[in-house]
């Protein structure tokens, strides 16, 4: 609209470009309700909607928003941990003025699980944190973030286990000092609703007069109980070398996967994992997933997927439909340019896995 109307000098005033959006949308007898949802959009909300919301309110904060993180966020670089939380708390202190708290927490969420399972894919850090006390809680995760690694903290039980399912983290940290028994139960939760504290190295923080009274939590899995009073140098020291060995067997995996002719299983290498593996080589290789009767065969030309089928499913829909399986093998076999099938699949792989991962999210929601 600012072209169109000749209006392209840039400002701060968010409402210019809107205004000029509806004049034009005005002029073409566009939809009365969309035009009120861009008259919505960075309206004072005087805190007054708090129980009903209407929808062109409701539209238009959803747009305000998404407008003020694409203008805080720099398209051609990450959105680091870091810089998510410092927009999260300012989208906070605006919730009633500017922000409608229902649509900043469906929003907050949305990019926290966008940052954990594709940016935390890139190296092996991410941490979850968990307790009940605000304060110790905020502590831990400054020490352990200035230590390099990425942090994610959470005071409510069902938010943390949602994300552990749905982010599969690198470590677990959980503060718990009121006894053993409540760390028992804790525990107890975790593993009852999904959370892998046997796979997924934990480590419990309490009291250190209760550290020893916790000691039977090590036979369910549990990585280490630390007195959480104590200089936190030592679970530093422990969370450097499982980094390390993360850090390692990845990068085994990747080179298994850019040998010419490897093969493994599913179990041990997801198709996630062989794709993040294989985009980086650059190799022109043609990719066999087979899972019972299912099968998969992927064409990647220097490392990009270009031609994928699947039963009756090609192009990037054939891709989505294997990234669930779980159990399988997979197998690479090194091809000459001209022998790939013609191209059905023109996204980049990180779209790809982007999208496929939010199709998984939503389909282990609707399961719940």
């Amino acid at each position: 609209s600012k072209y169109y109307y000749g209006e392209a000098q840039p400002g701060t005033d968010h409402r210019a470009p809107i205004a000029l959006t509806i004049k034009l949308l005005e002029s073409l007898n566009y939809s009365p309700l969309v035009i009120e949802v861009l008259r919505s959009a960075y309206i004072n909300l005087r805190e007054k909607f708090t129980k009903r919301l209407p929808i062109e309110v409701l539209g238009g904060n959803i747009l305000t928003v998404t407008d003020i993180f694409c203008d805080m966020v720099d398209l051609d670089s990450h959105l680091t941990l870091d810089r998510f939380d410092a927009m999260k708390r300012k989208y906070r202190d605006l919730v009633g003025k500017l922000f409608l708290s229902e649509v900043v927490e469906a929003f907050i969420a949305m990019i926290q699980e966008e940052l954990l399972s594709i940016s935390a894919l890139e190296k092996f850090s991410q941490v979850l944190l968990y307790g009940t006390d605000p304060l110790q809680l905020a502590g831990t995760e400054q020490r352990i973030k200035a230590a390099g690694f990425r942090t994610v903290a959470e005071d409510s039980l069902d938010v943390f286990i949602d994300l552990c399912k749905r982010s599969n983290p690198d470590i677990i940290i959980l503060h718990e000092s009121s006894g053993p028994g409540a760390a028992k139960q804790l525990i107890e939760t975790l593993i009852q609703r999904g959370v892998a504290v046997d796979t997924i190295p934990t480590y419990l923080l309490t009291d250190g007069a209760l550290a020893t009274q916790m000691s039977s939590l090590l036979e369910v899995g549990i990585e280490d109980i630390i007195p959480a009073d104590d200089n936190l140098n030592i679970l530093l020291v422990k969370m450097k070398k499982i980094q390390a060995r993360i850090e390692e067997k990845a990068r085994e995996r990747t080179e298994l996967v850019q040998q010419q002719g490897a093969s493994g299983s599913l179990a041990d290498m997801s198709l996630i994992d062989l794709l993040q593996a294989l985009g980086p080589s650059r190799k022109t290789v043609k990719l066999t997933v087979t899972s019972d009767r299912q099968k998969l065969t992927l064409f990647l030309d220097q490392g990009s997927i270009v031609h994928a089928e699947s039963g009756g499913l090609t192009g990037p829909e054939a891709v989505y439909a294997a990234l669930g399986w779980t159990k399988g093998h997979w197998k690479t076999q090194s091809v000459l340019p001209e022998s790939i099938p013609e191209p059905n699949t023109f996204s980049p792989n990180e779209s790809i896995l982007m999208e496929g991962c939010r199709r998984l999210d939503e389909m282990s929601r609707t399961q719940v």
